[in-house]
């Protein structure tokens, strides 16, 4: 039953693809090319997108566009009127063809433009009653302006603002309408705008409306709706919006509406409802997925449970689970394979202690398999979350975290272990770490959408400072991303900067030895690390790192001696990352959006990672640089990315942490993929010089 159930729909879906291929009618010829000329203040790609007929695609799945002769003719009046949208009344189709090309039709438009249509004067009636400082406020930077084109879409934009305005200053019934009036002779216009404000309102009281039997306090939804929302406040839609969003993000409503109710016009005041609809407060969500890099795959199930009024009052509580198996670097060519896994726990009290703070504590085991070393551990943390303002954030917490690490390093003797994992390895390599801090994150988030952002940005400080574990340090990250779109095209950018300040250990040249002897550097699970596909693509996950040279195990010299003193021979081994205490991590990406689902990108990374604190005479010298392209597939947990990086030879070899008793000799990198040899010297080494990543989520 299963099989033919499946045959059924093979067969549905080529059929479907079939029609989506066939004429819209028996005689239909097909369209062999589309040209659109004339075309000088407006692309021809402008004009095209808003005509039924369309010219044969570059991307080989698209069906073939078919001849129809009614749409020919309907496309022939609407150029003119896109034109006279766009502020060009004169503009007019001069010549159509269509000529027999083979087997179909070539398609010619010739159009001739004329000249825009400017403002030459804004009349404006109806605000006689507004007073005199209002209508300076309403005045101010319009989106249409004396000596602009007349748009249509400027228009509509002038009267959108306009009647906010009026009502951001108390007339909740303001409506703006009015005339474009067109001089054809000399290409100019006058606009009439006509403003019915009505009287001026003040809030009065705000009311409820849910379903039968609700969960939630009506107490708590007016609580969170009087954030934006005061009574006896003049009325505003802004407050209006405010409020809507304020009851929305509680997280337990599938639908939220904030509306007028009928107004009091004697006492000049306007009731406001809040209606709203409960969500489920339980959810399970699960799923699986994978991770591909360069030095790097894993393969991974998650579950995750939320009770959104856990205990009652809105507490929310959230269980995640992890658990995954990693093989370094691929699945056909393993060094290192195991089990990983992450399980998290999660509380929130909100209104403590008041309306706009939360308060979070959260618990996390976990195991995870790096190249440099494996390790497991626990995690706790416990803050609150300060949001005076939408989008703004301030989170004090405390944290403790304690882990086991077992590093790779294969008898290496001397102050290197130390040096690379900030920590002192017995016999087993296996090292305890214990990190107590205090951090504050500020963070100011203005995007339009956290998994597709196109327009707005996000600033954040992170500021860390450790309470004792036997590490003194405080960790600096400030990070900045910034979104334009016009139309199809979106311009990406970002920079991170990181910093750790603490005690540094240095290496006496004779001994070997650390200077101070007391010295423990910086632990590496605070440490930097750069590359992947979510940070500098040029590299694979946390390549972009100061490097430790490790033995093979076991170990073996090279015979004879290369590059060392007198009856001191090298070890054969291999690089790991062990990250620094230094970041720069930028990035500038152009992205097009093809169809709705489907984009390409272009992109430029920059970035490194020092062994000391961050230095801005770094910047130059240091910095790696990769250039790429992406495609991404978008879906409703986000896009699926892929992007191929190509390392520019800039910046130099990545840092070595030095093992001065024993020298270890490790392989050189690679051009592409394992192919080729790059030399030592170049950008980067030892890391190839391409990288592949494919991932979920747009890389910021």
């Amino acid at each position: 039953m299963k099989l033919a159930a499946r045959l059924a729909a093979s067969a549905a879906l080529v059929s479907l693809v079939a029609c989506a291929t066939k004429p819209p009618t028996p005689d239909a010829l097909p369209i062999k090319s589309f040209k659109i000329e004339g075309t000088n203040q407006l692309s021809s790609g402008q004009v095209g997108d808003v005509l039924l007929t369309t010219g044969p695609s570059w991307w080989p799945f698209d069906p073939t566009p078919y001849f129809d002769p009614a749409a020919w003719q309907a496309d022939l009046n609407r150029i003119p009127r896109f034109y006279q949208a766009q502020g060009y009344y004169q503009a007019q189709v001069v010549n159509d063809a269509v000529t027999k090309d083979g087997d179909g039709v070539a398609l010619k438009v010739i159009v001739q433009e004329g000249k825009p249509t400017r403002l030459k004067e804004l009349q404006f009636e109806g605000l006689e009653g507004v007073p005199a400082e209002f209508q300076a406020r309403l005045m101010r930077r319009l989106p249409l302006r004396v000596g602009d084109i007349v748009t249509e879409k400027a228009w509509d934009e002038l009267k959108a603002e306009l009647k906010t305005r009026l009502r951001n200053l108390g007339y909740a019934e303001a409506e703006v309408e009015g005339e474009i009036l067109v001089e054809t002779t000399d290409q100019t216009a006058r606009v009439r705008v006509v403003c019915t404000t009505g009287p001026r309102y003040r809030f009065g009281s705000t009311f409820v409306a849910s379903g039968a039997h609700p969960s939630v306090k009506t107490a708590y939804i007016l609580e969170e709706a009087g954030g934006a929302i005061r009574k006896d406040d003049w009325y505003s839609d802004t407050a209006m919006a405010d409020a809507q969003r304020r009851v929305f993000k509680m997280g337990v409503f599938g639908s939220v509406k904030v509306t007028l109710g009928t107004p009091d016009r004697e006492n000049g005041t306007v009731p406001v409802i809040v209606d709203v609809r409960e969500a489920p407060f339980h959810t399970i969500r699960y799923g699986g997925g994978l991770g591909v890099d360069p030095v790097r795959q894993e393969y991974r199930l998650i579950a995750e449970y939320t009770d959104r009024n856990f205990l009652g009052d809105l507490r929310r509580l959230t269980l995640r689970a992890k658990v995954g198996w990693a093989f370094l670097p691929a699945i056909w060519n393993v060094d290192q394979t195991g089990l990983i896994f992450n399980f998290y726990a999660e509380f929130q009290q909100p209104r403590f202690p008041a309306r706009n703070f939360k308060w979070i504590t959260s618990a996390e085991a976990y195991k995870n398999l790096e190249q440099a070393y494996s390790y497991y551990g626990v995690k706790g943390k416990t803050g609150i979350v300060w949001e005076p303002v939408d989008g703004f954030t301030i989170y004090p917490s405390y944290n403790i975290e304690l882990d086991r690490i077992t590093g790779r390093t294969n008898g290496l003797t001397g102050s290197a272990p130390q040096l690379a994992y900030g920590c002192n390895f017995d016999a087993s390599s296996v090292c305890y770490e214990t990190l107590s801090y205090l951090e504050l994150v500020i963070a100011w988030d203005k995007r339009d959408d956290k998994l597709e952002p196109r327009n707005g940005w996000y600033l954040s400080f992170g500021i860390q400072k450790s309470l004792g574990g036997g590490y003194e340090y405080v960790r600096l990250f400030p990070e900045a991303r910034g979104y334009k779109s016009w139309g199809r095209w979106t311009v990406a950018g970002k920079l991170r900067i990181g910093t750790l300040l603490g005690s540094t250990c240095t290496v006496d040249p004779i001994t070997g030895k650390l200077v101070p002897p007391e010295c423990q550097d910086s632990p590496i699970t605070a440490r930097f690390f750069s590359g992947g596909g979510t940070y500098h693509r040029g590299f694979g996950s946390r390549q972009l790192s100061p490097q430790l040279a490790i033995p093979n195990s076991p170990p073996f010299a090279t015979a004879p001696i290369v590059n060392a003193g007198v009856g001191t021979g090298q070890l054969v081994g291999e690089y790991v990352p062990v990250g620094g205490n230094g970041l720069w991590d930028s990035s500038i990406e152009l992205r097009y959006h093809i169809t709705r689902d489907f984009t390409v990108a272009v992109f430029l990374d920059a970035g490194y990672v020092s062994t000391g604190a961050f230095d801005f005479r770094d910047v130059g010298p240091m910095m790696q640089y990769a250039v790429g392209f992406g495609f991404r597939y978008h879906t409703i947990v986000g896009p699926i990315r892929l992007d191929f990086a190509y390392r520019l030879n800039h910046g130099g070899p990545l840092p070595i942490v030095p093992n001065p008793t024993q020298p270890v000799l490790a392989p050189g990198g690679t051009e592409c993929f394992g192919i080729g040899t790059a030399p030592v010297t170049y950008a980067g080494f030892p890391a190839g010089r391409c990288a592949l990543t494919l991932s979920i989520g747009e890389a910021y």
